[in-house]
């Protein structure tokens, strides 16, 4: 397992029911970890929530991973607790799973999260993970992934957590809006992007490590993120 990816899930869980999150019902967030994040649990989930419970134009959709990825060939897979190593493509998460079901969510609002780690082998004639991860959803759904193709998404055993997930979890509580934005008290997608490009950077190289993440806003305008 990756180091911290449990923690980092849950703390982004506990965000999105918190004071500035957007989950007001418990019943429009489902947490997986450990031995519950199969595969099959996890394409449920989405189906569930996202593309039955979130079918109308004004509805939000949010997928938030964390934990292994990998890239081969011209497949991206996101590791799921029932993923074996042989068998990577048909017991993980693949690329092509999440734009099928990515492409029924009618919620105009949509957002795509990434704190991937991969191990070596993780380039390859299909480029990084978050090359693959871009071309996963459409232009319109806003995406913040945690490192370029050719970089590992650290854990930081000071903060323990993710790097990019203590600096994304800091940003929506409210940072972003205070160091990069218009401090009117609401995170928007454009606030965060900025934060966390200029942060997680930093971030890494007190760790002697180089991590850039990569962030795509909505081009129809700004997108609150917290209330």
């Amino acid at each position: 397992s990756v180091k911290y990816a449990q923690r980092d899930a849950e703390a982004f869980a506990s965000f999105l029911l918190g004071e500035k999150g957007l989950v007001r019902d418990k019943a429009n967030l489902k947490l997986l970890v450990g031995k519950d994040a199969t595969r099959l649990n996890v394409l449920s989930a989405i189906e569930d929530l996202l593309v039955k419970g979130a079918q109308n134009p004004e509805d939000m959709a949010i997928f938030y991973f964390a934990g292994h990825g990998f890239v081969e060939g011209e497949r991206m897979m996101f590791a799921c607790h029932d993923t074996v190593a042989k068998r990577k493509k048909p017991t993980s998460l693949t690329d092509s799973d999440l734009q099928a079901i990515w492409s029924e969510v009618k919620a105009d609002r949509r957002v795509l999260i990434a704190d991937a780690c991969h191990a070596a082998g993780m380039k390859s004639s299909g480029g990084g993970l978050n090359a693959r991860l871009k071309q996963v959803a459409d232009a319109s759904t806003v995406k913040f992934l945690a490192a370029a193709e050719d970089q590992r998404s650290i854990p930081s055993d000071e903060f323990q957590h993710g790097v990019f997930t203590y600096a994304l979890l800091n940003g929506l509580q409210g940072a972003a809006d205070q160091e990069n934005g218009d401090r009117n008290g609401i995170v928007t997608d454009k606030e965060l992007a900025s934060f966390l490009e200029r942060q997680v950077p930093v971030l890494a190289r007190k760790l002697d490590h180089v991590q850039v993440p990569f962030c795509s806003t909505n081009p129809r305008g700004a997108l609150e993120l917290t209330r």
